[in-house]
């Protein structure tokens, strides 16, 4: 992961990236969301150039 990665991750309601860092946050209320959430992440850090 890079930071750009991390930014369009965190434009995704609830994530949260921490500053300084490529580490993203989430807390979900079910497995199932979190599993979703979870992929939309990936997905969207796929698409991302490296900056």
């Amino acid at each position: 992961m890079h930071s750009g990665q991390a930014e369009i991750a965190s434009s995704i309601s609830g994530v949260r990236r921490f500053p300084d860092s490529i580490v993203v946050s989430y807390d979900a209320k079910d497995a199932l969301t979190l599993y979703r959430t979870m992929e939309s992440m990936a997905a969207l850090a796929n698409t991302t150039r490296f900056f």
